[in-house]
């Protein structure tokens, strides 16, 4: 598990770095950047601490499996935002 996070961490690391750079070089105004930078962040999250947000997600929701359904919704933004 510490594997799987630590490639999360930096892979979302570099997508903070790109955010960045886009940032400067024009390619994206203020809204579009904070827009990216708070999904980037909740995504962080996620990758920090899953079990409590697993379990977050299963007592909110009274579902078995709160893992399922906390990281099917991170995939289902990666594809609507075609990251």
């Amino acid at each position: 598990m510490y594997a799987a996070q630590a490639i999360a961490l930096l892979v979302l690391a570099y997508l903070l770095l790109r955010l960045y750079r886009d940032y400067s070089g024009g390619r994206l105004d203020w809204q579009s950047g904070i827009s990216w930078a708070i999904l980037i962040l909740v995504f962080v999250v996620v990758a920090i601490f899953p079990i409590q947000v697993s379990q977050a997600v299963k007592d909110l929701l009274g579902l078995g499996r709160g893992a399922g359904c906390s990281f099917c919704g991170v995939y289902r933004s990666l594809v609507l935002y075609r990251l």
